[in-house]
């Protein structure tokens, strides 16, 4: 085991600590928050190419916003 601390959003915190209640409530309390937890984790770190792709998609779109700010015209998603 070990102890690790993370900066996350506070809607990523929240929307985790759900999750973890939910996996162990599934599983009728019997496994520690911590082994819900490290589950979860493996599984978003499988989600490499989505996640990568999701924030490409993010930071396009804000760079999108940011061109149009500076010209004056409107950008498509």
């Amino acid at each position: 085991m070990r102890r690790t601390s993370y900066y996350i959003s506070q809607e990523a915190a929240e929307a985790m600590e759900e999750a973890v209640g939910q996996v162990v409530e599934a599983l009728g309390g019997q496994i520690p928050k911590h082994v819900a937890l490290s589950a979860l984790i493996m599984a978003g770190a499988g989600q490499v190419p989505q996640v990568t792709a999701k924030l490409t998609e993010d930071q396009r779109a804000q760079l999108a916003e940011r061109i149009s700010a500076l010209d004056g015209t409107e950008q498509g998603p």
